[in-house]
């Protein structure tokens, strides 16, 4: 890959992330800094650059609130809490609504169990801050 593509790549990475999820971003770049910042640097030019950027393209196919209810449901089945924290509340940053989230997690508990589905729930009480 050109340092140019790169560069594009660690600009629209950062620009969307300071866009929504200002507090992330931080962590990314300072948490990771310290101990290898070439995987900080490879998780935003990718995951965000890449892949999240894309609904922020002319013609997305799908849209930034379609692609954070999949996040969402992802890391609920996974059980990965602390990074589901993070997706909810850039959830409510691009426009979900706490009930379209509430419905995406009730619909998880028949295909991922309730245990994940409880926390998940719990998780997004706290973010909606009920």
């Amino acid at each position: 890959m050109s340092t140019n593509t790169s560069d594009s790549k660690l600009e629209k990475a950062k620009e969307l992330l300071l866009n929504n999820r200002p507090d992330e971003y931080q962590k990314i770049i300072e948490g990771l800094a310290k101990f290898s910042p070439e995987l900080g640097e490879y998780l935003l030019e990718f995951v965000y650059g890449t892949v999240w950027s894309r609904s922020y393209q002319d013609n997305p196919i799908i849209s930034p609130q379609t692609r954070s209810l999949v996040t969402i449901s992802c890391l609920t089945s996974l059980g990965k809490e602390p990074q589901l924290r993070s997706h909810i509340q850039s959830a409510l940053t691009v426009g979900c609504l706490k009930s379209e989230i509430i419905e995406v997690l009730l619909h998880l508990s028949v295909y991922a169990g309730f245990p994940v589905t409880i926390n998940a729930i719990k998780i997004a009480q706290e973010v909606f801050g009920d």
